[in-house]
């Protein structure tokens, strides 16, 4: 063998070399780098002729969600707080003018009835007037007297009962007679209120 043919052979061989330390071999196509470096750079070595089969490439593994992705994820709906409980209520003491009114309208005031009534309207409640104004027209417990029954309903409305102006007027129109209107002008012109009452 001669010179040109060793550097031949030398130059070849070297250059063999080369190629296959820049292609990874067989071994390195299958690790990840090696892989990769195949398809960057494409070559023949990076294949087998017995491995051209092409098989489906494995189904990605789910990714875990972000933790924060856990915290987004719609809660379960709270359970509805419990009922809550009624306190114990204590019962309002009734209205003695309900009660009273309650008796009248029965037609069996007592006289205790009536004088706590007088009462009443004395310090101002504006529906026990209206009550004893009632009881004075209807004979209600005592004798009917339609002067002082007119007496008691203008009380009424001055005490801040304005419905009891009707039933004034009617007292006033319908059921006085002259001689009593009379009267009951007299009261109006000689007091700005009833009092005392009778």
């Amino acid at each position: 063998m001669g010179f040109p043919t060793t550097a031949l052979i030398l130059t070849g061989l070297a250059g063999s070399l080369a190629s296959i330390a820049m292609a990874p071999s067989y071994a390195d196509f299958y690790r990840l780098e090696g892989r990769f470096e195949c398809l960057q750079k494409g070559g023949t070595g990076c294949v087998d002729m017995g491995q051209l089969e092409s098989k489906p490439a494995p189904a990605p593994k789910p990714a875990d969600p972000p933790r924060d992705a856990e915290a987004q994820k719609p809660a379960a709906p709270p359970s509805p707080p419990p009922a809550p409980v009624r306190p114990a209520v204590k019962a309002a003491p009734r209205d003695p003018v309900f009660d009273l009114a309650s008796r009248v309208n029965a037609g069996h005031p007592s006289a205790d009835d009536l004088k706590h009534l007088r009462q009443l309207a004395r310090a101002g409640d504006a529906r026990a007037s209206e009550l004893l104004g009632w009881c004075e027209y209807a004979g209600v417990g005592m004798p009917r007297d339609p002067v002082a029954a007119y007496v008691f309903y203008r009380l009424a409305v001055l005490q801040g009962r304005p419905q009891a102006a009707a039933n004034q007027s009617v007292i006033f129109d319908y059921v006085l007679t002259s001689e009593e209107r009379q009267s009951v002008a007299e009261i109006e012109n000689e007091q700005a209120a009833p009092e005392p009452l009778p």
